[in-house]
């Protein structure tokens, strides 16, 4: 359990380690692209810089281009004061001419002038989109980098509405140059017009007015271009504080990472250790079963040895009870014998001594002595008969028995010995059986070497 709990916790650890790992990646990652867009947004505020900075010249041209047509102007004026009264008719209707011919020219020049201001609102509109955009930048950075992809997406956005911004101040410039064109036809128009009256001098006056008007709208809006300018430098170094945070992030990640490995290397001491100490028990639990089966083993042989011995025994008892049988057969029918030679010796008895009497009754006094010898005689003989009977039994079942009354107490004898025989055998039998019972149980429950 405490391997598996060990092995259990290197896993996390080894997944946390991956986790931290693949994070520290993104970071890095996210932290290239912000150096990268941060560079190219240097550079590009770097070349807008520039480029007003050519605007701001051609600008202070445009103006000293004006203040050198005033001057024409304020000199157009004394000479038409002292003009006669009677070419004042000719000049005025000139000057009428003049107005329908100018007045297409100053409608274009104003047409030109609104779209240049249509375009330098886009171009804010686009600058205050980009600050909003890096601002939820600097506040996306701090999210998961499943929302980086969004983040270059914008990017993306804002690169691709600064080359627009790019082009249209190009096309801006375009213009300003088609305007410094039209300024100076608009010059030409007025030393021409110098011959002319006092009107078309005033026309003039009015278009370098609306254009002095649009040189300060266009500079305005200059100056709103070097605000937004500053605040994407601002939000750049915000940038950059970020990048920074997010390398004390990737540090401390990385001490963390090592304190980890520190942590699986002493995880890894400890398993080894620990499959050691496995790899002796489990040597120790094959000792102990090669000896429990060394044990079974011997079990079985003693089993086997028993079941042999108790047959044995068992045969022995049968053959046991079969002589016992064959004993009581015999013996049962030796009595029967015996009661049969009795009977027969008591009718030769009772045979002779009424012999005797008939003869002493009717022989009495001729031959007492011969018939006496004749019946004594007899009797020896079948007592000499009934004795030859008694031995032939007694060889043959092996008992001693003469008489009537000696044939009671044989009998009785007889009976009671093969009787105590098999008791005797059936005691030891059963004294086998115990044995074997005794030798059984110990080897169903053997005593393990070592085992307290």
């Amino acid at each position: 359990m405490k391997l598996h709990h060990v092995e259990h916790g290197s896993y996390f650890l080894e997944e946390s380690v991956e986790a931290i790992s693949e994070r520290m990646f993104a970071a890095e990652n996210a932290s290239e692209l912000f150096l990268v867009t941060s560079k190219e947004l240097v550079n590009r505020i770097n070349t807008m810089q520039y480029q007003l900075s050519a605007s701001g010249c051609r600008e202070s041209d445009l103006k000293a281009k004006l203040e050198q047509s005033l001057v024409h102007l304020n000199a157009l004026n004394g000479s038409l004061e002292m003009m006669q009264y009677g070419g004042e008719k000719n000049a005025s209707q000139d000057c009428m001419q003049s107005q329908r011919l100018s007045t297409p020219e100053f409608f274009a020049l104003q047409h030109k002038v609104q779209k240049l201001e249509e375009w330098l609102r886009e171009s804010c509109s686009q600058l205050q989109f980009i600050t909003v955009s890096t601002e939820g930048n600097e506040k996306e950075q701090n999210m998961s980098p499943s929302e980086i992809s969004t983040f270059s997406n914008i990017i993306n956005d804002i690169k691709d509405a600064v080359s627009k911004a790019e082009s249209r101040t190009q096309k801006a410039e375009a213009r300003c140059a088609e305007l410094t064109r039209t300024n100076v036809q608009l010059n030409g128009e007025l030393n021409h017009m110098k011959t002319r009256g006092s009107d078309k001098a005033g026309l003039l006056e009015m278009d370098l007015m609306e254009t002095e008007a649009q040189l300060e709208h266009t500079m305005a809006s200059v100056e709103a271009i070097s605000e937004h300018q500053s605040m994407l430098k601002s939000s750049i170094s915000d940038m950059q504080h970020v990048i920074e945070d997010l390398k004390d992030k990737y540090l401390k990640a990385e001490t963390r990472a090592e304190s980890a490995e520190s942590k699986c290397t002493l995880l890894r001491d400890t398993s080894f250790k620990l499959s050691e100490e496995i790899s002796f028990l489990r040597g120790r639990v094959g000792g102990l079963e090669n000896s429990l089966c060394q044990a079974n083993q011997l079990k079985l042989s003693t089993a086997k040895d028993i079941g042999i011995k108790t047959k044995t025994i068992t045969d022995l008892v049968a053959k046991l009870a079969l002589e016992r049988e064959r004993l009581h057969l015999q013996i049962v029918t030796l009595t029967r014998k015996n009661r049969m030679l009795t009977q027969k010796c008591k009718e030769n008895d009772n045979e002779g001594t009424l012999l005797s009497k008939k003869v002493t009754a009717n022989e009495g006094e001729l031959g007492p002595t011969g018939v006496t010898e004749e019946v004594l005689l007899d009797s020896s003989s079948i007592q000499t008969k009934v004795k030859a009977d008694a031995l032939m039994g007694e060889k043959e079942a092996g008992i001693t028995a003469v008489l009537d009354d000696e044939s009671c107490t044989l009998e009785t004898v007889r009976s009671i010995e093969p009787t105590l025989l098999n008791w005797k055998y059936i005691f030891v039998a059963f004294l086998f059986l115990l044995a074997a019972a005794l030798v059984r149980l110990q080897l169903t429950y053997p005593v393990l070497p070592g085992s307290t």
